[in-house]
């Protein structure tokens, strides 16, 4: 059944606001699926594995040299099957449906302007980042290039995103778009992580403050 949500956010500086919505049966729905595919993404071996070791850039005279763990075929096809529902915003439970979502329930508070940060890392545009990764002007490490990539060599095998990649990537390193995958992968899954977080903190309430998430 609907639940009302009656609650004091906390912003980072001391002010509090009040927010009162109701989330429908679907909403309930939508954000109960949302954890569960978000916890089962995030238990993966490959993303307790492979993709916390990172990676490292070494740069010398004969240019940048990459340290990539090997990756276990296996473990990448089963983080897969769980990272598509998440990032195929037609999905009802996709990380964009409940980022949305929220946003409209939260209209003109802190919660917001998190949620519309947190959409800007997931798309590999966060407000700071250390480095970047490019062919030519063209970013590597953000979701437009990791969607062509995965619907060029693992979800569609498309030939004409194929052809699309490789001009891209026409005489750049494998190991630097390699490097560029797992760096948008790893900076999409913290916010993941963090929505998981937010939407569980928010299921369970039932009257009170709102913790917010940094």
């Amino acid at each position: 059944m609907p639940r009302l949500v009656k609650a004091t956010l906390s912003h980072p500086e001391g002010e509090t606001q009040q927010v009162e919505f109701e989330l429908t049966d679907r909403d309930l729905d939508a954000l109960n699926g949302y954890v569960d595919a978000a916890k089962r993404l995030l238990e993966t071996k490959f993303v307790q594995g492979t993709l916390l070791m990172g990676f490292r850039i070494h740069g010398g005279q004969e240019g940048m040299r990459f340290d990539l763990p090997e990756v276990d075929r296996e473990e990448f096809a089963a983080f897969l099957h769980f990272y598509r529902p998440i990032i195929l915003e037609t999905e009802p439970w996709s990380f964009e449906q409940i980022r949305r979502m929220l946003g409209r329930h939260y209209r003109g508070t802190i919660v917001a302007t998190i949620l519309k940060d947190w959409h800007r890392q997931f798309e590999g545009h966060a407000r700071y980042t250390p480095f970047t990764l490019k062919a030519g002007t063209t970013r590597l490490d953000n979701a437009d290039a990791l969607e062509l990539w995965l619907n060029a060599h693992e979800y569609h095998r498309d030939a004409d995103k194929r052809t699309r990649l490789e001009e891209l990537l026409e005489g750049i390193p494998s190991e630097l778009f390699e490097a560029a995958v797992r760096k948008v992968l790893r900076e999409q899954l913290q916010v993941v992580a963090k929505l998981c977080e937010f939407c569980s903190d928010l299921l369970s309430q039932r009257s009170g403050e709102t913790r917010l998430l940094p």
